[in-house]
């Protein structure tokens, strides 16, 4: 059953307030867990006077969801991003061979041996998976590649066939010491997931009517591939489809180790609706 009215109110009295003008005294009363393979905990990383500085400068925007008593129920921070497809030079060659040898069978009269070297180049464009329609993409963009190289020679630069904007989040986590004030609520639903949905999604969706950006994305920290907390962002949270195509991303050092994901902000929308419209289903542990 959908949200009710009622369980809508509770939700719209929780305030979202940025992290660099909330008292230190508020922030000090987080307890959160600790961050696999790290001593620390993200409530101490999040609240690292550094970290907030990167708030204060305008690099991050920190936030945390506050109860009308002013008491931390989740925080989590945004910033700009970017994913991409690499460039494959290699397929380039392999396209443009290819395109090369679809145009030379066109011709009357071609011998028998550059016949059948126009169809290996063909085929071994179509084994590296490029598809026909493809061809003239791969040999437009190599005599494109060679250009740049050549104007832009660094080799710091990273070419990529095709960029998207993005938005990262990260620090995402829930206050523990808040469990009592959000069972008292009675959604019967948990307090992470619901706040992502009605908090941090609209906020996503709200950069779009500013900026361009087209997908969401983090970096769990789980060591294992299929972890716990991984398996929990993938099915409750950005719901990650098996054959999901893969994006390029930069990972710094911080997220070593750390599983990245992401998901179509577009979607998330959609998905925002479906957990509302089923908002009534009780789960077994809220917090």
């Amino acid at each position: 059953m959908r949200i009710t009215d009622e369980q809508q109110l509770k939700l719209d009295s929780l305030r979202c307030l940025r992290a660099k003008d909330v008292p230190t005294a508020i922030l000090n009363e987080i307890k959160g867990p600790k961050v696999n393979g790290q001593d620390a905990t993200l409530v101490d990383l999040f609240r690292n006077p550094n970290y907030l500085q990167e708030d204060v400068d305008g690099a991050l925007a920190s936030y945390v969801i506050v109860s009308p008593q002013n008491q931390v129920l989740i925080f989590f921070s945004i910033r700009c991003g970017e994913l991409f497809f690499k460039s494959d030079p290699h397929k380039m060659v392999l396209g443009h061979n290819a395109w090369v040898a679809v145009n030379m069978l066109m011709k009357q009269g071609l011998a028998d041996d550059n016949r059948k070297k126009a169809m290996d180049a063909i085929r071994a464009a179509l084994d590296e998976g490029i598809a026909f329609d493809d061809f003239e993409f791969y040999a437009d963009k190599k005599q494109s590649f060679i250009n740049d190289v050549k104007k832009e020679p660094s080799t710091e630069v990273s070419r990529v066939s095709q960029v998207f904007p993005a938005v990262e989040l990260k620090f995402f986590g829930v206050n523990a010491n808040a469990g009592d004030y959000w069972k008292s609520l009675e959604l019967n639903q948990k307090m992470g997931e619901t706040l992502f949905w009605n908090k941090i999604i609209p906020m996503v969706d709200e950069l779009r009517n500013h900026i361009g950006c087209r997908f969401l994305y983090l970096f769990a920290a789980d060591n294992e591939a299929e972890g716990h907390l991984v398996t929990y962002y993938k099915e409750r949270l950005l719901h990650v489809e098996k054959n999901q195509v893969d994006l390029s991303f930069n990972k710094p050092y911080f997220d070593y180790e750390s599983r990245f994901l992401y998901q179509d902000i577009s979607k998330l929308i959609k998905e925002k609706e479906r957990f509302f419209n089923a908002f009534n289903t009780e789960v077994e542990d809220p917090v």
